[in-house]
């Protein structure tokens, strides 16, 4: 976060954790999934855009942010298939 020059690094590093573990949490033991994938889209999108700006790179390095965008792209997907279409059969949220 110090390389990316991100404001109040005492607080957005303790309150990213706090929203990966979270959601996370919610997503695995399929309770409130959307809610889940809600959350950890909302931080993924400016999260990539600001940690993984391959875009105004140069030099090697261009790479290996692009490849970490690509990544965040494929996580966003399939949160957006949670999103879209809930939690499995064997989630604590169906009802």
């Amino acid at each position: 976060m110090q390389s990316k020059n991100f404001p109040l690094i005492s607080f957005m590093l303790p309150a990213a954790v706090v929203l990966q573990i979270g959601g996370g949490l919610l997503l695995v033991f399929g309770y409130y999934c959307r809610v889940g994938a809600t959350i950890l889209i909302l931080f993924t999108i400016p999260a990539m855009i600001k940690m993984h700006d391959f875009w105004h790179i140069k030099d090697q390095t261009r790479i290996l942010e692009k490849t970490f965008f690509m990544k965040d792209i494929a996580i966003l997907g399939g949160l957006l298939i949670i999103l879209a279409f809930g939690p499995g059969a064997f989630s604590a949220d169906v009802r």
